[in-house]
């Protein structure tokens, strides 16, 4: 019953935020900033927020409300310790890290250096998987062939930048703090990946890890969440029109 309560009490704050919006036009911010947010507009959309503004959502009283709400409810963030905590665990160890450990008997056993038929033949021969989670297995090394040990680090920069952001909005951050720890972790990302597209990648496919759902499920929270960057990407706002390459300075 409670959970039921704080999801309709966030779908309200969220609309009261959304309403103490309107007609309130937005400053209109850097593009270094702007890059930020294009980090991890999917999860804005996701949200129905702004995306024009930092963390997703408009630095009003009701804004700062529902994201202490938020904060405590998703991230258990209730004050400026808390926050530089699960900051501090997104950027140096994450779902990434425990994504590489899980990856390590496979690395320790050849795996991961086979080819793709060497790998079909090893699972066929064993006889002790179905093809549903012979799949599942194989889904998971997509992103550690494409990207190696970046494979879905984006799915934590990207939740690292939104948090800044939340941060700022909920006072536990000055806005000077989010976006410099900000610029730092865009540059990481810069130097990661090639794109958006890539980034985009490793960040579905660390949403899939964290919500071990199957690849081939239409239904599942990860087919929800790449339509959500799929419909962004084909609109009139696309915000992944932004140069990737963008030379990201402190603007602020």
């Amino acid at each position: 019953m409670k959970t039921k309560i704080l999801a309709l009490i966030g779908a309200l704050l969220l609309t009261a935020a959304m309403l103490a919006g309107c007609g309130k036009k937005e400053e209109p911010l850097p593009d270094t900033v702007k890059w930020f947010n294009t980090a991890y507009a999917a999860l804005t959309a996701a949200n129905e927020g702004n995306l024009n503004a930092i963390g997703g959502v408009s630095k009003n009283a009701v804004g700062k409300l529902l994201i202490i709400n938020s904060l405590k409810e998703y991230w258990d963030v209730t004050d400026r310790e808390s926050a530089e905590d699960t900051l501090d665990w997104l950027l140096t160890e994450g779902h990434r890290t425990q994504y590489l450990d899980d990856l390590l008997p496979l690395k320790e056993a050849g795996f991961l250096d086979m080819n793709e038929q060497e790998r079909d033949a090893f699972l066929d021969e064993t006889g002790t998987y179905s093809d549903e989670e012979k799949q599942m297995l194989l889904s998971l090394l997509e992103p550690y062939d494409k990207f190696g040990e970046q494979a879905i680090a984006a799915w934590d920069y990207c939740r690292a930048l939104q948090l800044l952001g939340y941060y700022y909005v909920a006072d536990l951050y000055t806005k000077e703090e989010a976006l410099d720890q900000s610029l730092e972790i865009a540059k990481t990302l810069q130097q990661s990946y090639s794109s958006w597209e890539e980034m985009m990648e490793s960040y579905l496919w660390g949403y899939q890890y964290w919500q071990e759902d199957d690849p081939n499920d239409s239904n599942s929270p990860t087919a929800a969440r790449r339509a959500v960057y799929e419909t962004l990407k084909s609109g009139d706002q696309n915000p992944y029109t932004l140069d990737w390459n963008l030379e990201l300075e402190k603007s602020w």
